[in-house]
């Protein structure tokens, strides 16, 4: 995703993110993707390209892992600083590992490159935020790492809040959504995912944080593989 390991780039808002997934994995000649899944800021980019989805009304499960639906400005304004001070100084693996006693030696190191591989000429100033251009057009930037420079023009969007992104569910679209334990994480709590026909079902992860694919992966393994064999039943060309 745009923004993250070596896909530098200069623009982040939200619909450029799913227009660039678009282009690279669902453009003609590629076959088309009938299980996708999205982690926290991935799932609101998932949610962004369910219209794209509609270009190729092929039968697809979407699987939303934790995904950032709303948050209110202090929860951002914490998040800014957490995620600022983990970037400017990346933590040992020993200090991660003692953090995540759940993860494995290889998540916490892949997590620790993925930090080390942020834009090095930027800093992670803004979190969630618009730019305010001269020409009064406003960009969404999202979970990204900005020039130190640029974070005077920058204001908090008030509020982030994307749950009518789920309007935009297509009919050959159906959805899981797995939600962390809430006594271990807030990010998406259960009463905002709304109720939808096209949402299959909503599971809370017992005893996951917020990074479920390290803390529960057999979770995800289980939904995806699930929905592959529901895929096939009902579609044999799926």
């Amino acid at each position: 995703m745009l923004g993250h390991g070596h896909r530098a780039s200069d623009d982040f808002r939200l619909d450029v993110f799913a227009r660039d997934l678009y282009d690279t994995y669902f453009t003609d000649g590629l076959a088309p993707y009938n299980v996708i899944i999205g982690h926290s800021l991935g799932g609101t980019v998932a949610l962004a390209l369910l219209p794209l989805l509609s270009l190729k009304p092929t039968k697809t499960a979407v699987i939303l892992v934790d995904p950032a639906i709303q948050f209110n400005d202090p929860v951002l304004d914490a998040f800014e600083v957490e995620v600022g001070s983990m970037v400017e100084n990346v933590p040992s693996v020993e200090t991660l590992a003692a953090t995540h006693p759940k993860w494995t030696r290889q998540d916490v190191v892949s997590r620790i490159v993925g930090l080390h591989l942020a834009q090095s000429s930027a800093l992670p100033k803004r979190i969630f935020e618009v730019s305010v251009r001269a020409s009064g057009l406003v960009s969404f930037v999202a979970c990204m790492l900005l020039p130190l420079s640029s974070s005077p023009r920058l204001q908090h969007i008030k509020p982030f809040a994307y749950g009518h992104l789920f309007d935009a569910i297509p009919p050959h679209v159906e959805m899981t959504v797995l939600i962390a334990d809430p006594a271990l994480s807030d990010v998406c709590p259960l009463e905002l995912v709304p109720a939808h026909p096209q949402i299959r079902k909503v599971v809370t992860v017992k005893g996951s944080g917020h990074w479920i694919q390290h803390e529960d992966p057999e979770v995800i393994v289980r939904t995806a593989v699930d929905e592959v064999g529901r895929l096939r039943a009902s579609s044999p060309n799926a």
